[in-house]
């Protein structure tokens, strides 16, 4: 790689980035969820390259951005269910 250049890879996933809708919120589109957005893309984008199994390797990206986006969600619930927790006691 030539430093300066973007490769075309680098350049899908730029676009992906920049279509990403930025208005951020608490619970579904926050910092976590759009790390593992990215994560995703970048997974998908390098199973294009794989020979066999990127189907596979799709379907795991999507089980990761899954799980990513459950804990990115359950984490801001957990304060408040801690106080909860706290003032019960």
């Amino acid at each position: 790689r030539i430093y300066g250049e973007e490769s075309a890879k680098m350049q899908r996933l730029l676009k992906i980035a920049r279509s990403y809708d930025n208005r951020m919120n608490l619970y579904t589109n926050n910092c976590r969820i759009f790390c593992a957005r990215m994560r995703r893309e970048v997974e998908r984008l390098n199973a294009e390259d794989a020979d066999t199994g990127s189907t596979t390797a799709e379907l795991v990206a999507d089980l990761k951005l899954l799980s990513a986006v459950t804990a990115a969600a359950a984490l801001p619930m957990l304060y408040p269910a801690a106080i909860l927790w706290v003032c019960w006691e």
